[in-house]
């Protein structure tokens, strides 16, 4: 959204960005194959991680405050 803007990335923007371009469309599979999902799915947390891969399912976006996440309107979020 900022290099649209018109705004330049910072250097691990970049590499995010170029991160996400590598998976982008398989992000479950390489969620599912990574160290951490593997260990996820290990601990019995396979529908977290199935979630997590989700592209563009949420509206929300989580900001801690307080000690708790809400929503960026500030409403508490359900767990």
């Amino acid at each position: 959204m900022l290099a649209r803007a018109g705004r330049s990335l910072s250097p691990e923007a970049r590499a995010a960005v170029d991160a996400y371009r590598g998976v982008r469309g398989e992000e479950l599979d390489a969620l599912l194959a990574c160290a951490s999902g593997r260990e996820l799915v290990a601990g019995g947390w396979e529908e977290d991680v199935r979630i997590a891969a989700e592209v563009g399912s949420s509206a929300t976006v989580p900001v801690l405050v307080g000690g708790r996440f809400v929503d960026r309107a500030g409403r508490p979020l359900r767990a």
